[in-house]
């Protein structure tokens, strides 16, 4: 015995709703004793004795319009059958085997009758859909939107196997924000506002270790030895005035403790 789904919102369908109670129930006798593809040949005399009332089948087709349609050989078939029951149909499924076997008895194969899109182009138009994407692709190459063979444009200065590391995990972390970097040759120019590796190695780790989608020279590594009325470390950076703060608190206390 086959089993099928049902559509429990029919009851609150308005097209549903107005049909009168012998077409509604013509309707539910239809969708289960289709076969799989949704084709039913109807004998108006068995149909009618186990619905268990005479059915005026010529109004409830027109009641059906659009839902149902007439095949050349006479029977019924469900349009929407098939999409309900299956969604797209494979033919690597074995359980769709059945369905295809149906639509190639009754000749629906060469397409759908009343406009209903056919197997074969619903496969033509996911095709197209693909080669249009990949048309956008090649587009957004050539207009140097970020590709999967584009590259970190870093200074000389910076350039080492760490950094383009750290580069690479930075861009995997805004992919994973939902931040994607779009152009890497105008994100590549804030490079150039970092004084060394470190400095760069650091912001990058602060970014990727936080989610930060913005890499700021700001961000710097702690400070030791600090100048702090030049604003310059021993290494040579330059502080921001947060920082230049710190260092000036530190200093004075310091000097508290020291006498």
């Amino acid at each position: 015995m086959p089993k099928r789904f049902t559509e429990t919102d029919k009851w609150k369908d308005k097209w549903f709703r107005s049909l009168r109670s012998e077409f509604k129930l013509a309707w539910l006798y239809l969708l289960d004793n289709c076969d799989h593809a949704g084709v039913i040949e109807i004998d108006d005399e068995l149909a009618d004795f186990q619905i268990g009332t005479a059915i005026d089948w010529n109004g409830f087709f027109s009641a059906c319009e659009g839902r149902i349609a007439r095949l050349e050989n006479g029977k019924i078939f469900i349009c929407k059958f098939i999409e309900y029951q299956y969604g797209e149909l494979s033919e690597d499924c074995r359980a769709h085997n059945p369905v295809f076997a149906s639509l190639k008895k009754h000749s629906l194969s060469k397409g759908y009758p009343k406009g209903i899109q056919r197997v074969q182009d619903k496969d033509k138009d996911k095709d197209k859909d693909k080669d249009k994407d990949k048309d956008k692709d090649k587009d957004k190459d050539k207009e140097g939107v970020q590709g999967e063979d584009l590259e970190w444009v870093v200074p000389v200065g910076l350039d080492t196997p760490e950094i383009r590391s750290l580069l690479s995990g930075f861009a995997s972390m805004r992919k994973r924000i939902k931040k994607p970097i779009k152009d890497l040759k105008s994100t590549s120019l804030i490079l150039k506002r970092f004084d060394s590796v470190d400095h760069l190695a650091y912001a990058l780790e602060t970014c990727i270790a936080n989610d930060y989608q913005g890499l700021k020279p700001d961000y710097r590594p702690p400070v030791s030895g600090i100048n702090a009325r030049g604003g310059v470390t021993q290494d040579g950076y330059h502080l921001t005035e947060a920082q230049k703060r710190l260092a000036n608190t530190k200093k004075a206390m310091e000097d508290f403790v020291n006498g």
